[in-house]
């Protein structure tokens, strides 16, 4: 990670803008750390989501790897460092609950305001959740148990998530900021890009695909190229972890058409601006669609599209030290080919995995729980 590089600088960003201990990770880094990213409409130094989220990138990592060396050297410094600024820069109202103040919810600006600066912002609380649970991992695998415990009583003094009038997901759990639902960010759905939150239930699973639903109605009524390819990215993702293969096609299949050029160059907008977001966010969004996983449990084709009858994918990786060697398909039957990647034991409890069928295919078949080794074994459903 870049806390070597630039751990001053992040330490100097959580004290300026905060008053905080720890590390605030900028929007935007290239030859500094500094959070100098000033403007009225986009006042990133202000979005404090960023450390969260490379946490989970760094989980991401550790959890298809097991790499322990990595948690010790670059993960743990920095788990450390991110958290100790979200202990100690969230505001406290009178009944010990922890909030976002100020914050941003990346580009959009609420209803009726005049400035971007709100409270709570979903997006933030959501990145927050996510590093509370990924370092209490951290803490629980390096013997930091008392570390952990803190985190996790922090995280239980967050704000919940909140359905909008409207029955979409709010992008602000403070209801005084309202929907505006018409922007191309959908940054309030990540606790539906990776791994799906423990906290978000049903309704707020319902709200989501609601805002979903807003959000493409919106970008398909603009006249024009569309921007930002990683706002499909994002639409796409949350779409597939909540089973909607057809909302999910849509999105990769206008990836495809509209933001990759002739010469396999990916852009940030149609035909317009070369940008990294859709070369990783289209392989991304298809390889989630037809396998998510947590340690300990695979879903096979959990989003599978009526227009993908017939298949085969290889070399897919799965949280939990498992590799993918082979998934095959077609409308009648399905085999998955896996093992586990050797030295990833510290990626899982154990090598006992639960293995969810197709949904096309479930009726009848219900989840399989294997005991995997690093000798590739293939089961088929039926």
């Amino acid at each position: 990670m870049c806390s070597g590089c630039f751990g001053e600088h992040f330490r100097r960003n959580a004290q300026a803008l905060y008053g905080a201990d720890g590390y605030l990770l900028p929007a935007r880094m290239s030859t500094h750390g500094h959070a100098n990213h000033f403007l009225h409409d986009y006042p990133h130094q202000f979005w404090i989501g960023n450390g969260g989220w490379m946490l989970r990138l760094a989980y991401e990592y550790f959890t298809v790897t097991g790499d322990r060396a990595f948690v010790e050297h670059t993960a743990w410094p920095l788990t450390v460092q991110v958290l100790r600024f979200y202990t100690s820069a969230l505001a406290v109202d009178a009944d010990g609950g922890r909030h976002a103040v100020p914050c941003f919810s990346p580009e959009n600006t609420p209803a009726g305001a005049t400035t971007p600066l709100s409270a709570d912002a979903t997006s933030e609380i959501a990145m927050i959740r996510d590093a509370v649970r990924i370092g209490s991992r951290f803490a629980e695998l390096l013997g930091q148990h008392a570390l952990a415990q803190e985190w996790t009583a922090f995280g239980r003094t967050l704000p919940p998530y909140r359905v909008a009038a409207d029955g979409s997901l709010a992008e602000w759990l403070d209801p005084r900021f309202r929907e505006q639902p018409g922007h191309r960010h959908a940054s309030h759905l990540y606790p539906l890009w990776y791994e799906p939150d423990p906290a978000f239930g049903p309704a707020e699973r319902a709200a989501a695909a609601v805002t979903i639903a807003q959000k493409l109605a919106w970008r398909r009524a603009q006249p024009g190229p569309q921007q930002m390819a990683f706002g499909i990215v994002q639409l796409g993702l949350a779409a597939a972890h909540l089973g909607d293969a057809g909302t999910a096609l849509d999105c990769v299949e206008w990836l495809a058409r509209d933001h990759w050029a002739p010469n396999l160059v990916p852009t940030h907008d149609e035909g317009a601006i070369f940008n990294v977001d859709a070369a990783g966010g289209l392989p991304a969004l298809i390889a989630e669609m037809l396998l998510q996983s947590r340690p300990g449990e695979l879903r096979v084709l959990p989003a599978l599209p009526a227009a993908w009858p017939a298949g085969r994918i290889t070399g897919l990786r799965a949280r939990g030290g498992v590799a993918i060697d082979e998934l095959t398909w077609t409308a009648q039957a399905a085999a998955v080919t896996c093992r586990l990647v050797p030295g990833s034991q510290a990626a899982r409890a154990d090598a006992t995995v639960s293995i969810v069928p197709p949904p096309h295919l479930a009726g009848s078949h219900p989840a399989r729980t294997v005991e995997l080794s690093t000798d590739a074994i293939t089961l088929t459903f039926p």
